[in-house]
């Protein structure tokens, strides 16, 4: 497994936990309206916040990954959208 591909799967891992952290929000949220009150407003804003903090540190790393690497992640993205691009084509060679 090339160092490209252990980046590409780090990204999708911390991109599944954000979508698990969004999920439990809204699971959070949607029981806290329907209990209401002023400290259901309080503890969606602390899960949002925890939230908006994990996605900035993800994309943070993300970012310092992409400085540190600029040739190994351009070619890297231009694979993924390669391989994209093959999958979802209309067009079969």
């Amino acid at each position: 497994m090339t160092t490209q591909d252990v980046e590409a799967d780090s990204l999708a891992q911390e991109i599944r936990q954000l979508r698990a952290d969004f999920s439990r929000m809204s699971d959070t949220f949607c029981r806290l309206t329907q209990h209401g009150g002023g400290e259901a407003v309080d503890k969606i804003e602390a899960v949002a916040s925890r939230v908006w903090e994990g996605a900035t540190s993800k994309m943070s790393s993300v970012t310092r990954e992409i400085e540190r690497k600029p040739i190994a992640s351009a070619l890297g993205a231009f694979g993924v959208g390669l391989l994209l691009g093959m999958i979802f084509s209309n067009r079969r060679v």
